[in-house]
């Protein structure tokens, strides 16, 4: 594109014009949008694994922790807001990537006041974007989940920050499944109404689809089940711990098993899916 303005000269008229990006040669154009890109996936890629969890840190240890000791409903209400606040983060950063999201089915924003179990199947890493991006304004829930998560992230500042609010790490080993579903139940016992938690948040597939691949389609074939294509069949024993715990009482169904706090009220099932089954992930376009 040319802009360019006409005005009055000696001998005839002045042309004063600006060359715009779109009249750069192609290579450059995509050169030039190629570092914009880099610049802020860089960025984005900093803030979210380093400044903003190390940030988040430092104040809950400092500010928000002691203050457990003193009003524990204040600490609650002061750190799911400080969460919020992450996902907000989580959020701007999947929209400057072009994330678009379709939800299709019951609106589970009609639950958000009710204690729940969200479980998704699990495809990529884009998947977390994808759940906090849909839960965004779902009043407080990105506030006061409860997130089990794979234990790849456990040593790192965004691992140390999800400890702190009380999110439980798992990992994938067949041998520790036994103790790791009672450390779970414990773990819910001892944080799930102390905390608040509204919702908990799961992949029970316990792994990403491509990882699995192989085990899963050989499970399906031991239990007798037909092979899936683009997910696994879920591994349920963390989403009974939960209802083993967290289901609502038989003597009193308004509080939980446990004896304290609500129970949870409902099973939302969610389906993550991608456009022709071609799966996005951190790096790839």
């Amino acid at each position: 594109m040319l802009g360019a303005a006409i005005s009055p000269a000696d001998g005839g008229v002045h042309v004063d014009a600006k060359l715009s990006i779109d009249d750069m040669p192609a290579s450059q154009v995509l050169d030039f949008r190629r570092c914009i890109c880099i610049i802020g996936a860089t960025y984005f890629f900093v803030m979210t694994t380093f400044v903003v969890p190390i940030a988040c840190f430092t104040t809950c240890v400092l500010i928000l922790m002691p203050l457990m000791f003193i009003n524990m409903k204040l600490f609650n209400k002061l750190e799911n807001a400080l969460c919020k606040l992450v996902n907000d983060h989580w959020v701007t950063t999947a929209y400057y990537c072009g994330l678009e999201i379709r939800e299709y089915g019951t609106n589970v924003a009609n639950y958000v006041n009710d204690k729940c179990l969200y479980l998704a199947n699990h495809l990529g890493l884009i998947d977390h974007f994808i759940v906090m991006t849909a839960l965004h304004t779902c009043g407080n829930v990105s506030g006061s989940w409860m997130w089990v998560i794979y234990n790849i992230w456990k040593f790192t500042p965004l691992g140390a920050m999800w400890i702190l609010h009380g999110n439980f790490f798992v990992n994938g080993g067949l041998n520790q499944r036994i103790k790791l579903l009672k450390t779970f139940k414990e773990h819910l016992k001892k944080y799930f109404a102390r905390h608040n938690y509204s919702w908990v948040v799961m992949y029970p597939e316990g792994s990403r689809f491509y990882l699995i691949r192989e085990s899963a389609a050989a499970f399906a074939k031991k239990m007798g089940l037909k092979p899936l294509q683009h997910c696994a069949y879920p591994r349920t024993g963390a989403a009974h711990a939960v209802m083993e715990v967290l289901a609502p009482s038989k003597e009193n169904p308004s509080v939980a098993r446990i004896g304290e706090g609500e129970p949870i009220k409902y099973i939302i099932d969610a389906t993550l899916g991608y456009p022709k089954g071609t799966v996005m992930d951190l790096g790839k376009n």
